[in-house]
Formats: structure tokens, sequence, C-alpha cells
């Protein structure tokens, strides 16, 4: 499996995040957030929202 490449996905919703412009200009950044001391990895700013009023209302055991 030689040049297989790892995707990311976000954190709340799983799309997968394209990190590379170069390969597709058209896809966004990922966003990264430290929540709680935990990195997490998102998509749009929409789902690092959202993670967050998951978080506040189910705390740890959202995850």
């Amino acid at each position: 499996m030689a040049g297989r490449k790892s995707q990311i996905k976000c954190a709340l919703c799983g799309k997968t995040i394209v990190s590379n412009e170069k390969e597709k200009p058209t896809e966004k950044q990922r966003i990264v957030e430290i929540i709680d001391g935990t990195r997490y990895i998102f998509d749009t700013n929409d789902c690092v929202l959202m993670f967050k009023k998951f978080r506040g209302v189910y705390g740890s055991d959202f995850i």
C-alpha cells in the first residue's frame, strides 16, 4: 500500500478534509482547535461551534 495517503476527517461530521490546497484548490483548509486539552480537527467553523455546544451539554460523555 505504498503511496497511500492517510485521510483526515472532521471530528464532528466525519467529512474528509483536504489539507493541501495544491491538490484541490476548491477544498477548504482544516481548522484545528484544542478543547479541554485535546486536539480536534474540523472542516468548517460551523462544526467547531456545534461540537463546543454538544460538549457543553453532554460534557466528556459526548466523545
